[in-house]
């Protein structure tokens, strides 16, 4: 399987997580190549491919080492980062704001669980 991101990937993230209170989403396929579909301007860092990298990488080792990592809640100081993997490798990143509102977590909520299911093409 190729480590690389699906292409359809990067496309649907842009569009299903620009919701209130989210300020970066990014994802890729493993430890592999990472990208960063959209960041907010409160969250600069978030642009580097680096980042993105790092997140995908730890992802994996958790997985690898037998953590349950289906979704993760990774909290800062100034966001929470939510991390996702699906049993295919593909993997999603998304940084918020640490308290959305109760509509914006709804809708982040959907988009999570329509993550898993989406037949992102290999």
């Amino acid at each position: 399987m190729s480590q690389t991101a699906p292409p359809a990937m990067q496309p649907w993230i842009e569009y299903a997580f620009r919701i209130d209170g989210v300020l970066a989403a990014g994802g890729g396929r493993g430890p592999g190549p990472a990208f960063c579909a959209f960041a907010s301007g409160e969250l600069v860092l978030a642009h580097n491919d680096e980042v993105w990298r790092c997140i995908g990488e730890s992802v994996d080792k958790l997985r690898a080492k037998g953590a349950p990592v289906g979704e993760l809640l990774w909290g800062f100081e100034h966001a929470v980062l939510c991390t996702i993997q699906r049993d295919d490798g593909v993997w999603l990143g998304v940084f918020t704001v640490p308290h959305m509102s109760d509509e914006s977590a709804l809708v982040l909520r959907t988009r999570l669980d329509a993550f898993r299911q989406q037949p992102f093409s290999s």
